[in-house]
């Protein structure tokens, strides 16, 4: 993942802020959350699936990816600050 996704206003850290580590097995992605988080947008290819959401330390969210074509594919978590994290995937 790269980006900036840091909730503590305009301050930049010296590491880059990335609440999340994302992992695959089989048909599935996995979002698991590195810290808590106070709000949050999670979309794929643009489309949301989570809105407004909140996650704690630990807290993984899971998302089939059987409807999705094989190829490259977006990830995304947002928060209201502007901040964001993304990262790329493969399907076959």
């Amino acid at each position: 993942m790269k980006g900036e996704f840091s909730q503590r206003g305009s301050r930049r850290a010296t590491e880059p802020d990335i609440p999340v580590v994302v992992y695959i097995n089989n048909d599935k992605i996995y979002i698991e959350f590195t810290r808590a988080v106070d709000a949050f947008n999670l979309s794929i290819d643009g489309d949301l699936e989570v809105t407004g959401g909140v996650a704690q330390l630990g807290q993984v969210f899971v998302f089939s990816l059987e409807g999705y074509e094989a190829g490259e594919h977006l990830l995304e978590v947002l928060n209201p600050l502007g901040g964001s994290v993304y990262g790329e995937f493969t399907t076959e």
